[in-house]
């Protein structure tokens, strides 16, 4: 399913992204170059020309309106992924060419279609368990919405394939993907900048990031530090940060969509889907990292080491 992005299980966490991406990139290329071929496009209907409606009624006095959750995440408000993904491809930041492939990794391999089919939130609707199959179902369809400019017949496979490689080994990749594969190759020193690089600029979905790296980061002067306790504190210090973590967010529609963590904001969710690290461990944790960013003295060493 969709990418939940946050907190992934600190055992599982380095194989299970690297296992997700390989058979994801195996699916894309049986998908495409299977023999067969692919039924055209639907023709587009075209619609009569329809009256011009009557004036709308007089605007109701505006009320006292709530403050968005994470009025700054360009992505979770965004109807169109795709338009995201075109606007920041070819940026010259980092960080918002990391949003271009959050909005694609949102979509893709999620959508893609059995071969000869066309795309369709049936195909994964019909997979979904009995279990909050309705609120699953809604978010499912909420986010094939939100996806729909990027499965036009005719889908381009080089440029899906192309992309899935810039999103989880190339430059739209997260700071935490980039590190990850950088740790898996031995280039340490290169995985360790990139880490440096996101505790520096404080900015929230590239901490968010961080999460599930804590396994590959932590040494012998770790001091004891629960891997899985620093992964989930910097999923909810991330929130703490401005990344948006409310009921309505996009990382809550993503996980009750892909995992079935359908109540509450995704803080809780979050929370609710650690299983067995201890609560309070957590908030000791992110208490510590909270008050290491408020200081300016985050760093590889003091998150992960034990050091300043």
């Amino acid at each position: 399913m969709t990418d939940p992005g946050p907190f992934r299980s600190r055992s599982l966490a380095p194989i299970a992204w690297i296992v997700g991406a390989v058979f994801a990139g195996i699916a894309l290329l049986v998908y495409w170059f299977a023999p067969g071929e692919r039924p055209p496009p639907a023709p587009v209907a075209v619609e009569a020309e329809r009256p011009i409606p009557p004036p709308p009624p007089p605007a109701a006095k505006p009320g006292r309106v709530a403050a968005p959750d994470g009025p700054n995440d360009k992505l979770g408000h965004a109807a169109d992924f795709k338009a995201v993904y075109m606007q920041y491809r070819d940026s010259r930041d980092p960080i918002e060419r990391a949003l271009a492939g959050r909005a694609f990794r949102a979509c893709f391999p999620a959508f893609l279609p059995p071969h000869g089919q066309l795309p369709s939130p049936a195909h994964v609707l019909k997979a979904l368990p009995a279990e909050h199959r309705d609120e699953r179902k809604d978010a499912v369809q909420a986010l094939f919405d939100r996806c729909r400019s990027f499965l036009v017949p005719p889908l381009d496979a080089a440029d899906i394939v192309g992309t899935a490689e810039r999103t989880v080994n190339g430059d739209l990749a997260t700071p935490g993907v980039s590190a990850r594969w950088s740790l898996i190759r031995g280039d340490r020193a290169a995985a360790e900048a990139m880490v440096q690089r996101a505790l520096a600029s404080k900015e929230p979905y590239a901490l968010q990031s961080l999460s599930g790296v804590s396994i590959l980061l932590m040494n012998e002067n770790s001091g004891g530090l629960d891997a899985g306790a620093t992964d989930a504190a910097l999923a909810l210090l991330a929130c703490d940060l401005g990344a948006a973590c409310g009921p309505d967010s996009l990382l809550a529609l993503q996980l009750c969509a892909s995992e079935g963590w359908c109540e509450g904001t995704a803080r809780e969710r979050m929370l609710a889907r650690i299983g067995t690290v201890d609560p309070q461990e957590i908030e000791k944790e992110r208490a510590r990292l909270r008050a290491l960013f408020d200081k300016g003295a985050a760093t590889v060493s003091s998150v992960w080491r034990g050091g300043r």
